[in-house]
């Protein structure tokens, strides 16, 4: 048996780094929603949030930046971003040290 010292706490949100590696029609926005596999959780997640990261490299018009009509970030293929997901379905259970 294991004795915890930190108590565990539930979390519907979490903050992902992501790059969109390929794909003909593939567009991530605010509320696309994804299937995530993180440890022994696979579950729904929505995009929240979504900010993008500047990599010092030089990356071809129209990949880093777009928004669409309402000003939200749209995501193509070979952007990076920072995104904040909430789970669809129910809260995870994690430790304040824990990565996800």
């Amino acid at each position: 048996m294991v004795v915890a010292k930190v108590e565990p706490s539930a979390t519907r949100e979490f903050d992902a780094e992501i790059c969109v590696l390929k794909g003909e029609g593939t567009t991530i926005r605010r509320s696309y929603q994804a299937y995530v596999h993180i440890l022994n959780v696979r579950q729904s997640a929505f995009a929240k949030h979504i900010e993008m990261i500047k990599t010092g490299t030089v990356v071809p018009v129209g990949k880093e930046g777009k928004r669409d009509e309402e000003g939200c970030v749209v995501l193509r293929p070979g952007a990076r971003a920072k995104v904040r997901f909430e789970f669809a379905k129910r809260p995870v259970s994690e430790t304040p040290t824990e990565k996800l």
